[in-house]
């Protein structure tokens, strides 16, 4: 077999040196080396396999996502996968142009950024919604923590 080598996504962009900091998106954030990102699906039928799909990829399948839940694959985007690549493909293209940095990596950070962390999680109790972690200790007066 072959190796590889340098592939570049849209031959432009280097996705070697793309790291994911947040240990707990390793497993869900894929950033293989390919051209063109599509893998026409392959992972639709297998559980979990969407961790193995390409970050930029996935985000063009989004794209087709129009309209109401139970439709998902109907409506003016439905089957039209190379107009959402083209459409991230120029939103990358952007990206480069605004930040001079890599878009992907721009993409992988604002993924990490918007993930919940522990401290975000709500946790339900009596009625009302609390914070996980030491922010707040009580509950409010109005409401009764105690079981009766």
């Amino acid at each position: 077999m072959t190796e590889t080598g340098n592939l570049l996504l849209f031959r432009k962009w280097d996705l070697s040196k793309i790291e994911i900091k947040d240990l707990g998106l390793k497993n869900a954030i894929s950033v293989n080396k390919t051209i063109m990102p599509l893998t026409f699906g392959r992972s639709a039928l297998k559980r979990f396999n969407k961790a193995e799909v390409n970050i930029v990829e996935r985000l063009a399948n989004k794209l087709l996502h129009f309209g109401k839940r139970y439709a998902k694959n109907t409506g003016r985007m439905g089957g039209k996968k190379t107009r959402s690549i083209n459409t991230v493909k120029a939103a990358l293209d952007i990206i480069h142009l605004k930040t001079g940095k890599n878009p992907i990596e721009v993409l992988v950070r604002a993924i990490e950024n918007s993930a919940p962390n522990e401290d975000t999680t709500r946790i339900k109790r009596c009625l009302i919604f609390k914070p996980k972690g030491n922010r707040r200790k009580s509950c409010r007066a109005s409401y009764s923590c105690s079981s009766k």
